[in-house]
């Protein structure tokens, strides 16, 4: 992006939840799932402040999911 002189403006939205929790298992974990939500960033071309369009078929929304343990 840098070579492109383009900029990525916004907040990424986040919806975090754990699904399970062992917590008293001999090694404790829990999964994590979340949404990332990318639909206030905003590509913007450095050179005039002016935003480029996303692709149209661009999803918006990706869902992450992490399992943790002690």
């Amino acid at each position: 992006m840098k070579e492109q002189r383009t900029v990525i403006r916004g907040q990424l939205g986040h919806d975090a939840k754990v699904t399970p929790l062992v917590a008293l298992a001999k090694l404790p974990t829990a999964t994590i799932e979340d949404c990332a939500d990318l639909s206030t960033w905003q590509t913007t071309d450095t050179r005039t402040d002016k935003a480029l369009p996303l692709p149209t078929n661009q999803p918006r929304r990706y869902v992450v999911t992490a399992t943790t343990e002690k």
